[in-house]
């Protein structure tokens, strides 16, 4: 679902992807992109320490997976409590 990059190999070259597709999937509105996107970029910016940010972006995302039923959700549950966790030890 999310490409290595995102889960550390290489998070710099990611964060530009799921940028552009963050632009893009508000642009033509498609919610499930927008999910993505922004799951994409809260793994990356969990790779970087920023977990605050990290979360909002999580969040985010989960509230339109659990709005669309996304077959991603459990993932996307998984990764705010573990944002939330690390957030808090920040």
């Amino acid at each position: 679902m999310y490409g290595a990059s995102a889960k550390g190999d290489r998070p710099i070259e990611a964060r530009p992807w799921y940028e552009r597709e963050l632009a893009l999937a508000q642009e033509v509105g498609r919610q499930d992109l927008l999910a993505h996107a922004q799951t994409g970029l809260a793994l990356v910016l969990q790779v970087e320490g920023r977990y605050t940010e990290a979360l909002s972006l999580a969040l985010a995302a989960l509230e339109i997976r659990e709005r669309l039923r996304d077959q991603n959700l459990d993932f996307s549950r998984q990764l705010v409590e573990r944002l939330r966790r690390k957030a808090a030890m920040e």
